[in-house]
């Protein structure tokens, strides 16, 4: 057996007693091969171990914003007069969104409102009536008495003999006849006396005013029944009619999706289904990077399968439980989109316990 004596090498840069110069620069290539081949065989086991730490803190899922859509219908045969919003308009409670129109109901209205300020003037038109009355009794008044003094003196001829009986009864009913008159005259008289006296206060009481304004405002409401107001804050996210347009009862007009009635739809995994009892805390993650927080708003019952825009190709479409959180702030309005994807985080118990005693020490830091 030879035993051999040399010493171990301990300078790279030289072989014996000559200096090699470039064995630094082959010793940095072969570390940055053997790290390359490392990091490439051991790139799985990172991945996975990584998302296992990743998930003793948080719950990850996907799921997508869904609001409420409250959609408005025609509610009688109408037409449709102004569309008052626009597409993605917001609106408040109460806003006029559509104005709907009954020509039969419009038409008897501007009827039965002029049918009452005919009522309401009648005592002013007939201001220059009076002087005409008068003169129609005076002349009445001279007629009777002309015809009084003619059958007076017929009268006499009949009882002389110079007269017949066909021009006494012929005088008499021209007498009659002058009565007549007069006391047409003197009706027309006291009526228009009576409308004088009639203020508006009192014409506003009596029977046939009141029936008019009755019939006014059912019109009225009637009217005011066809406009389609809203009834809660929203956007509005569809409109089905144009200007003009003749509408059926029931058509629908117009969709609005409800800002107070806002709801994050998640499909997470069966293994987390611990996580997300009624209660939980969510953190909710929009495109943009705004984070928000959720709530679970009751235990899960159903299960669906993943929706097809929200599949990974290592996920696929599997069945998923269905969770319905309620955001505890607002949505921005920028992201108030029915169906945008978003991220939601369930806080795991490991995380919940480290917040616990983080909120433990924190007042006495």
């Amino acid at each position: 057996m030879n035993i051999s004596y040399d010493r171990k090498r301990r300078d790279p840069t030289r072989e014996g007693q000559m200096k090699v110069p470039y064995a630094p620069a082959k010793r940095a290539l072969s570390n940055f091969k053997w790290r390359l081949t490392l990091l490439v065989v051991l790139s799985p086991f990172l991945y996975f171990g990584g998302k296992m730490v990743y998930s003793m803190f948080v719950a990850p899922s996907s799921g997508f914003v869904m609001l409420d859509i409250q959609k408005y219908q025609s509610p009688a045969e109408s037409l449709v007069q102004k569309i008052n919003v626009e597409i993605g308009q917001q609106i408040e409670a109460g806003d006029l969104l559509i104005t709907l129109e009954d020509r039969q109901i419009e038409s008897e209205l501007v009827r039965l409102q002029a049918a009452r300020e005919d009522l309401l003037a009648a005592s002013d038109t007939d201001q220059g009536s009076g002087e005409y009355l008068l003169k129609q009794k005076k002349l009445a008044l001279e007629a009777v008495a002309y015809q009084r003094s003619g059958f007076e003196n017929i009268s006499f001829l009949f009882q002389r003999g110079a007269a017949t009986i066909a021009e006494k009864k012929t005088a008499f009913s021209q007498l009659n006849g002058a009565r007549l008159q007069l006391n047409s005259a003197e009706h027309a008289l006291s009526q228009w006396a009576e409308r004088q006296q009639s203020s508006p206060e009192r014409i506003r009481k009596m029977p046939e005013y009141r029936q008019l304004q009755e019939k006014i405002a059912q019109l009225e409401q009637e009217k005011m029944r066809l406009s389609v107001y809203s009834t809660s804050p929203g956007q509005v996210t569809e409109i089905n009619v144009a200007q003009g347009q003749v509408l059926p009862k029931g058509e629908e007009l117009i969709a609005v999706a409800r800002q107070d009635k806002q709801i994050i739809a998640s499909f997470i995994s069966p293994n987390h289904l611990a996580r997300v009892q009624l209660g939980e805390i969510a953190d909710v993650v929009f495109p943009s990077g705004k984070v928000i927080k959720g709530r679970v708003q009751y235990n899960p019952r159903i299960t669906g399968r993943l929706p097809a825009y929200l599949a990974t190709p290592m996920l696929g479409r599997q069945r998923m439980v269905i969770v319905h959180l309620t955001p505890l702030e607002p949505i921005p309005p920028e992201e108030s989109i029915d169906g945008l994807p978003v991220d939601v985080n369930f806080i795991s118990f490991a995380r919940q316990f480290i917040e616990r005693v983080k909120n433990i020490f924190v007042p006495f830091s």
